[in-house]
């Protein structure tokens, strides 16, 4: 398993109104897949951005074809938003193509204030 995680001022999304906590690379393997790992990794990423970077939001982004992963982000608070781009620009910049068109889309959430 493991995150990745820091503060951000912009994504692949574009520009946020100001830094955030970002979660990226999210990955658990299929072995330990459904069994709390992957929601421990995330509450561990959201408090040591909290505590750490004092930050209130996390942003991250995620492939929008994504649905299912959009959905496991949503049942731990993570908000869709209207922010959208396409992956081909931000992917040629790498030197990488994608074999289909696709979009990154922002998930964000609140953190509580503790």
């Amino acid at each position: 398993a493991c995150i990745k995680t820091g503060t951000c001022t912009d994504t692949v999304v574009g520009p946020l109104s100001a830094p955030a906590g970002y979660i990226g690379l999210v990955c658990v393997h299929p072995d330990y897949q459904s069994s709390g790992l992957g929601r421990a990794l995330m509450s561990i990423a959201e408090k040591r951005c909290a505590d750490v970077y004092h930050v209130t939001l996390m942003v991250m982004d995620v492939i929008a074809l994504r649905h299912d992963l959009i959905a496991w982000y949503g049942s731990l608070g993570y908000q869709l938003t209207d922010r959208t781009t396409p992956a081909g620009p931000f992917l040629a910049g790498k030197g990488e193509t994608a074999l289909a068109e696709f979009n990154f889309v922002l998930l964000e959430k609140r953190l509580n204030a503790d």
